[in-house]
């Protein structure tokens, strides 16, 4: 189970520095204020699943705006393009194949705890999944998730 939780935490942390840096770099090159702190807070909110990635990108969006409404757009496709990179790449690349669990598995997980556990839900659900399913692997009907 500690290898599990320590491959997710490296994916997640691999993950969150390959959107702090792409959110960083282009909203460098567009020109929008205060770049870095945009990209730390796309980085750090990117490991609540499935909504991190809105609202990291909403910041970046608002400031882009700030500028004039032509960087504003191209501040919505960096957003789009980075997170369509992490998504479908990078996410299934890492992590999928750390944790062993199938999407669907995933998005049930996210659900239940969401709903029991409120934002902190959100961000538990993966990795206890994961070890929802070490469990059920090692039980005696080696069940998969």
């Amino acid at each position: 189970m500690s290898d599990v939780l320590f491959s997710y935490t490296k994916g997640m942390v691999l993950v969150s520095i390959f959107i702090f840096t792409a959110d960083t770099i282009g909203a460098y090159a567009l020109g929008i204020p205060l770049p870095f702190l945009l990209g730390i807070i796309a980085g750090i909110t990117n490991v609540i699943p499935y909504l991190g990635p809105v609202i990291g990108g909403i910041p970046i969006v608002l400031f882009g705006l700030s500028v004039d409404i032509k960087t504003g757009l191209l501040a919505l496709l960096l957003a789009i393009i980075v997170q369509s990179i992490e998504s479908v790449f990078l996410q299934p690349k890492i992590l999928g194949k750390k944790t062993q669990l199938k999407p669907t598995s995933v998005l049930v997980g996210v659900l239940i705890f969401s709903s029991i556990f409120g934002i902190v839900g959100f961000v538990i659900a993966t990795p206890s999944m994961a070890l929802i399913g070490i469990l059920l692997r090692h039980s005696k009907y080696d069940v998969r998730l």
